[in-house]
C-alpha cells in the first residue's frame, strides 16, 4: 500500500491570493511525478485559515523524490517566505484499508424470475 504526506498550512485571507498561484503550481508539478496517486485539500470547519493537503504516493521513495525535487523546493520557499513559517509535513504509510460497498437493491437475482 502506499503513502499519505499530510501538510499543513496556515493561510489569511490577505495572503490567499499571493499563494494560491504557487499552491496550483505545486499541484501541477506533483501530477507529473512519478508515484503520484492524488491530492485533496481540506479546510478547518472552525478555523477557516487552516489548511491540509493530503497527497498519496505509491511509495515512500517517490514522496522522498518528490520533496527533494528542486522546483518544489524553490515554490515551496517562496511559500513560506510569504507566510512566514515552515510548512508542517507528516507522512503516513497505510495499513488498511474499509470502504463502504455500496447496497444493491433487488431480491438477490429473483428479479428476473418475477
Amino acid at each position: 500500500m502506499g503513502v499519505k504526506i499530510i501538510s499543513k498550512r496556515n493561510l489569511t485571507v490577505e495572503k490567499e491570493q499571493t499563494v494560491m498561484p504557487l499552491i496550483i503550481q505545486l499541484r501541477k508539478l506533483a501530477m507529473v511525478q512519478p508515484g503520484f496517486e492524488y491530492e485533496e485539500t481540506w479546510r478547518h470547519l472552525d478555523r477557516p485559515e487552516e489548511y491540509l493537503v493530503v497527497r498519496a504516493w505509491d511509495t515512500e521513495d517517490d514522496w522522498h523524490n518528490w520533496h527533494s525535487n528542486q522546483q518544489r523546493v524553490e515554490i515551496q520557499e517562496k511559500i513560506e517566505a510569504v507566510l512566514g513559517r515552515k510548512t508542517e509535513y507528516s507522512p503516513y504509510s497505510t495499513i488498511d484499508r474499509v470502504e463502504k460497498k455500496p447496497v444493491k437493491f433487488g431480491l438477490g437475482g429473483m428479479e428476473a424470475m418475477l
